[in-house]
């Protein structure tokens, strides 16, 4: 039999929903901010919500490679025009999933860009591919409000453009840049605004391209490593600073919820 919980009786609850954003997954956010910040909810399930993966990008454009955010042919072929070889991602999906490369010199964009609203009627991000992930790769970071908790760059699979673990990419460890620091530094101002605790991103070249706010991972090192705990151990020495926060505002609350 399925065992209940009271939610109230909880101190934390790790919300890590997984993409595609669909109505169940917007209906568990709405769910859950009732309840947040007694238990506390990491991420932030308002956050979560209306800050998705590629979304929460478009309050640092100056960071970001050239991006736009449509479905618009004519607009898309104005951009492309502009800024040549283009990257064509739906907004909901992870993985790799649904993103293409559009060639500057392709003789079937309109071909392609018909297909593409077939299978995505929501407005899609399109953003000026960034040669560097072919040398430097698309490097990781994954960050609390304070601290850069590790850093790896994915390198594609030779004959593909995508840097994805699961379209079997490699990874390697770096160590961060000054751009990648200055990145870093942004990310984290805006997660303190908008109450994220842990998020990790994706750099390539010069620019950030996604902040992923539901599910923030990426490593290929199985949880069971030891640096991969020491991570999860300063994930949730954050929290524990959150929640103490939480109760030094509201004391008395969780014992409330509770009754």
């Amino acid at each position: 039999p399925t065992e209940k919980t009271d939610l109230t009786e909880l101190d934390v609850i790790l919300l890590r929903n997984q993409l595609p954003f669909d109505m169940e997954y917007v209906t568990s956010c709405h769910l859950l901010e009732g309840l947040h910040p007694k238990p506390y909810i990491l991420n932030n399930p308002r956050s979560v919500r209306e800050y998705s993966d590629k979304l929460l990008v478009l309050e640092m454009l100056d960071m970001a490679p050239p991006t736009l955010l449509t479905n618009d042919m004519e607009e898309i072929c104005r951009f492309k025009d502009e800024h040549g070889t283009l990257i064509l991602k739906p907004l909901y999906e992870n993985g790799g999933t649904g993103i293409m490369k559009i060639d500057s010199e392709c003789d079937n964009f309109t071909g392609i860009i018909e297909s593409y609203a077939k299978a995505y009627d929501q407005p899609w991000m399109v953003q000026k591919f960034v040669a560097e992930i072919k040398d430097t790769g698309d490097k990781r970071f994954m960050l609390t409000q304070t601290e850069i908790l590790d850093s790896f760059s994915r390198i594609p699979h030779e004959g593909d453009f995508r840097a994805n673990i699961s379209s079997g990419a490699s990874q390697v460890h770096v160590e961060p840049t000054p751009r990648d620091l200055e990145i870093c530094a942004r990310v984290q101002a805006l997660m303190k605004k908008h109450d994220l605790v842990f998020t990790s991103i994706d750099v390539i070249g010069d620019y950030v391209t996604e902040i992923n706010t539901t599910a923030p991972a990426g490593s290929d090192i199985p949880i069971t490593d030891p640096q991969i705990i020491k991570i999860w151990s300063k994930v949730f020495d954050a929290i524990e600073i959150k929640v103490t926060q939480q109760d030094s505002l509201n004391p008395g609350a969780r014992k409330q919820a509770s009754c």
